[in-house]
């Protein structure tokens, strides 16, 4: 069953501090992303891996086309959608990691993953134990839980964000290059983190550039390539 279908989406930036030079950066984009996949984007760097996850999380808007995400027998167009409607599916149904972790200054790291399962309105008196125990999972050390994550080291906020995302219940996952600043016993924990999502028939994108670990998680690829614009 669908969850993402793409229909002759393209992408293109007005640089308005170049004398509004125009940047093509996708192009007639028209594919189906099943429930249960875990697709890897790929292609050269600077291609649009990025800028695709971000049109499928709604903070980029195509230049034309569609991008419906399928909620059951609902179907949301992203780019016709009213806020209210993006909000509801960035809270309930899609879960972003992005490569830098934005917070709150002087939010303590078990308030920031907290509140993940408040918004989707999950937390209650087992949840402290379930969010101590990913983070423990995830090598956050407990004198740190109660200290803002941006006084800790890359790696450290790089698993914080992957804990606020991946203790909600959402049924996509975009993950941009979640084990990037990981050394390797963190991107093992992380991975498998990740096939258990996978086990429970949530949706992932991923961009990630180790070959081994794309292989040991991914079911297929979409090479970005492919829809580069002619005049690129």
């Amino acid at each position: 069953m669908k969850i993402i279908e793409l229909k002759n989406v393209n992408k293109k930036f007005i640089l308005h501090n170049q004398k509004g030079t125009v940047l093509n950066v996708l192009n007639n984009i028209n594919l189906e992303i099943k429930t249960g996949e875990c697709i890897a984007l790929v292609g050269k760097s600077g291609i649009g891996k990025s800028t695709f996850l971000k049109m499928l999380y709604g903070n980029y808007l195509p230049s034309s086309g569609e991008i419906n995400i399928y909620n059951n027998n609902n179907k949301i167009n992203i780019v016709n959608s009213l806020e209210h409607q993006i909000i509801n599916l960035r809270k309930y149904f899609i879960g972003y990691v992005s490569q830098f972790l934005r917070v709150l200054p002087r939010v303590p790291t078990i308030e920031i993953v907290s509140d993940t399962l408040k918004q989707q309105s999950l937390f209650d008196e087992h949840s402290l134990i379930k969010i101590k125990k990913l983070l423990s999972e995830l090598n956050i050390q407990e004198s740190m839980w109660n200290l803002s994550p941006l006084t800790f080291s890359g790696g450290e906020q790089q698993r914080v964000n992957l804990a606020k995302t991946l203790i909600g219940n959402y049924s996509i996952l975009l993950l941009d290059e979640p084990t990037a600043s990981l050394d390797d016993i963190n991107k093992s924990i992380v991975i498998d983190m990740i096939k258990s999502k996978l086990k429970k028939n949530v949706t992932i994108i991923v961009i990630v550039h180790d070959n081994k670990i794309r292989n040991e998680i991914c079911t297929r690829e979409i090479n970005l390539e492919k829809y580069i614009p002619n005049d690129n």
